[in-house]
């Protein structure tokens, strides 16, 4: 298991599976509309692409939701209507 760097001095943990193939390590924070607490979830993911779209599935309509990579915020908003596939 090891870490890259970010631009920002952020450390995103990255695991490299059986097949070789690497992937990184990310908080995905579900925020409900009454702002009391957060659901969080961690995952591994391919690329920051796919973790938000790995976040965007797990909220609700009117849910806010911010994805983490180590320290680096990737996604922070409140997606409207959109269809992941």
């Amino acid at each position: 298991m090891g870490a890259e760097t970010n631009s920002d001095g952020g450390r995103c943990r990255s695991v490299v599976l059986a097949a070789g193939q690497s992937v990184k390590t990310y908080e995905i924070r579900v925020l409900p509309r009454e702002q009391v607490g957060a659901d969080i979830y961690a995952s591994s993911h391919l690329d920051d692409h796919a973790a938000v779209r790995r976040a965007i599935a797990l909220a609700k309509p009117g849910q806010a939701i911010e994805v983490w990579c180590g320290t680096r915020c990737v996604y922070a908003g409140m997606p409207s209507q959109v269809t992941v596939h």
